[in-house]
């Protein structure tokens, strides 16, 4: 009878989740059962934990899931990590948070994440498999989960990768609503500010366009007006007629005078008739 048992709890432990742990810790999709038989798409779920009002904030950047997307965090920096509802009345209930991809040097990988509190603990399934990981212990309504990442050096060479998988209900009323996402992470050793998003293969913003100069038109210096002698009025009314002008021009070539000839006075008077 208990060899039965046995089967039957690690049968719904590989296919199922439970209210105090998920089911697995298989990647891509961690979900089984029912979770799939109730959901609009067995393989899919109902989108990505953007389509369900859902983010993943490292420190206090958001990240994000968009294919050539590159989150850039800091290696051997302890940084707080929340999965969180961006609405004011959403919620989730069951959540699991693992990490791969990061290589085979580091010999106690399960320590890259670290529960905050008794919301989160680290899956079973996974620490078998040295894989990091965040798990809810109830499957209460929830508007964020905290936790801790920190991953040790040497730093990976190729980006790791971390999946989030967030459960909103799996029962015979609402049905199943999961939400999945993917994101990539670039530990640096040499960052020194809180993570940023590299994005991939998308252009520089071009700088602004400064207007051209105005042109500085010169000013001439103020002129002050001409001064104006003042005017004499004159003290009497001439008396002179005035001049007539001829009547008429002259019609012929000028005469020239003749001059007569001088005449020679004699030196003596006559004396007698000879």
């Amino acid at each position: 009878m208990r060899s039965y048992l046995a089967l039957f709890l690690l049968f719904l432990t590989r296919v199922s989740a439970f209210p105090t742990q998920p089911g697995s810790c298989n990647e891509d999709n961690p979900l089984g059962g029912f979770h799939l038989t109730r959901a609009p798409s067995a393989t899919e779920g109902s989108g990505g934990i953007g389509d369900g009002g859902f983010e993943l904030v490292f420190g206090d950047v958001p990240l994000f899931d968009m294919a050539g997307v590159v989150n850039v965090v800091e290696a051997n920096e302890m940084i707080e990590l929340r999965v969180l509802s961006s609405n004011t009345d959403g919620f989730f209930r069951g959540f699991l948070i693992r990490i791969s991809d990061f290589g085979d040097m580091i010999d106690d990988a399960t320590m890259i994440l670290q529960p905050r509190d008794s919301d989160a603990q680290r899956l079973g399934a996974c620490n078998s498999m040295n894989i990091p990981s965040l798990a809810h212990t109830q499957n209460f309504n929830k508007t964020s989960i905290v936790g801790f990442f920190e991953y040790p050096m040497p730093v990976s060479e190729n980006p790791i990768r971390l999946e989030v998988t967030v459960v909103v209900a799996n029962n015979a009323g609402e049905g199943s609503v999961w939400y999945y996402s993917d994101f990539r992470l670039e530990v640096d050793s040499e960052v020194t500010s809180p993570p940023t998003r590299s994005p991939v293969n998308i252009p520089p913003a071009l700088p602004p366009i400064s207007p051209p100069p105005i042109p500085l038109v010169p000013v001439a210096p103020p002129v002050d007006p001409p001064i104006v002698a003042p005017v004499v009025p004159p003290t009497s009314i001439p008396t002179g007629s005035p001049t007539a002008s001829p009547t008429s021009s002259p019609t012929g070539s000028p005469v020239v005078a003749e001059t007569p000839a001088p005449t020679t006075a004699p030196t003596s008077s006559p004396t007698g008739i000879p």
